[in-house]
C-alpha cells in the first residue's frame, strides 16, 4: 500500500494558490558553513523562529526574550501568526536581510538542478 502525504496532496491540489507564496526553507544541515553578506552564520529552524519572534512579537523589549516560553512552537507556526498580524512584506523583508548572501555554497548552487520541475513555472 502506497502512503499518502496529506498535506502534499493539498499543495499540488491548489499550486495555482500557493506558487507565487512559496518558500523552500532546506533543513538536515543544507547550510551549515553558510554566512550572510555580514558575516554571520546562517540561522537553523529554531534560531529563525526566536529572531522571528524577539523582532516581531517580543512586546516587551525593556524584558529579555526567552526562547523557552514558545515551547514547542514550530518555525512555520510561529511564521503564520507573525505573517497574519504584520504581512507578508515584513517577514520577506526581514529574510532577504538575514539570508542574503554573496555567494552562494556549492549545495545551493546546485539546487535548482535538484529539484523536481513540478515546483518550477
Amino acid at each position: 500500500m502506497i502512503s499518502t502525504d496529506e498535506n502534499f496532496e493539498e499543495l499540488v491540489a491548489n499550486w495555482a494558490i500557493f506558487r507565487d507564496k512559496f518558500v523552500i526553507f532546506l533543513g538536515a544541515g543544507a547550510s551549515i558553513g553558510a554566512k550572510n553578506r555580514d558575516g554571520d552564520e546562517l540561522l537553523n529552524a529554531y534560531e529563525l523562529r526566536n529572531s522571528l519572534w524577539e523582532k516581531f512579537k517580543h512586546a516587551d523589549k525593556s524584558l529579555p526574550f526567552d526562547p523557552a516560553d514558545l515551547k514547542l512552537m514550530s518555525l512555520e507556526h510561529a511564521a503564520a501568526i507573525i505573517e497574519s498580524q504584520t504581512g507578508r512584506r515584513a517577514i520577506s523583508d526581514y529574510l532577504v536581510q538575514l539570508f542574503r548572501c554573496d555567494r552562494p555554497l556549492w549545495q545551493h548552487a546546485v539546487l535548482p538542478t535538484s529539484v523536481p520541475n513540478v515546483f518550477y513555472h
